[in-house]
């Protein structure tokens, strides 16, 4: 038998990689997906690939697309960058710096820092200024960034241990 064997996609594997804030972003574009299919061929038929969140940014990939599904992802992809990937709000928005690089509100980075009980690097997309967010919802602004202390901001769970509460 000379059957072609199907080697999954990461969308068949993993389903949505991003968390649910960004869920309403995703909707214009299976309903146009959708609709597209409905009376295709398989052959023919618009397939998702992969859906994730990577370094902070929404990736979509389809198999193929059209003008109407390109803007529509374009619109999502940029959308992304200014709504937080936790709860879906789009004020006061930044990035996570520490660990997982990740879009978020500031609320999102508080709750998260008391969660894990570990200061979360948040940087304001409004003006980009970097801020220390402990456990017991501290905030430290970052004034400067200097060489010498620049590789710590990698590393909050060392520099900032008796900070930890």
């Amino acid at each position: 038998m000379n059957e072609k064997s199907h080697i999954p996609h990461p969308f068949e594997l993993f389903g949505v990689e991003c968390h649910k804030g960004w869920f309403e972003l995703l909707k214009p574009i299976f309903s146009y997906v959708q609709e597209y299919n409905r009376d295709k061929e398989e052959e023919e038929q618009i397939k998702f690939l992969q859906i994730k969140e990577k370094w902070g940014s929404l990736d979509i990939y389809t198999n193929f697309s059209t003008f109407k599904l390109t803007k529509l992802i374009e619109e999502a992809e940029e959308k992304a960058d200014h709504t937080c990937e936790e709860c879906g709000s789009t004020k006061n928005i930044g990035v996570r710096l520490n660990g997982w690089v990740t879009t978020m509100c500031f609320e999102c980075v508080k709750k998260e820092a008391t969660e894990s009980g570990y200061p979360q690097l948040w940087e304001r997309n409004s003006d980009n200024k970097r801020f220390w967010i402990f456990p017991n919802n501290k905030v430290e602004e970052i004034e400067d960034i200097t060489e010498e202390n620049d590789n710590l901001k990698d590393n909050p769970y060392l520099l900032f241990e008796d900070n930890i509460v």
